[in-house]
């Protein structure tokens, strides 16, 4: 060996804490809140179950199309660093299916 070591997933340690959640919002066309404040997340991921785009606001301000993240459809978002402020979301059409995991 080359002294590099093989983790399989089912060796790794939950994330402190465990997940907080797993949620599926229906998101519409005007912006919404999705996730709260939670200074103990360690971990987000979003995906867009639907066929229309969803824009994500990681600046504590109400999401605006076209600008923040874009997740297109089946697509997903997974940010290093999560923040721990307010989330919100809009889509570009109405009832779009957003899958929301958080980890604390």
């Amino acid at each position: 060996m080359d002294g590099f070591s093989v983790v399989q997933p089912w060796e790794l340690s939950p994330i402190v804490g465990g997940f907080g959640g797993q949620q599926i919002y229906v998101v519409g066309a005007a912006s919404d809140q999705v996730l709260a404040k939670n200074r103990n997340r360690r971990y987000l991921l979003f995906q867009n179950d639907s066929n229309k785009n969803i824009w994500v606001s990681l600046q504590t301000t109400p999401a605006v199309v076209g600008v923040g993240v874009l997740i297109g459809p089946g697509g997903s978002y997974e940010p290093l660093f999560p923040p721990n402020e307010n989330i919100y979301v809009i889509g570009e059409g109405a009832n779009l299916n957003l899958l929301v995991l958080e980890g604390q």
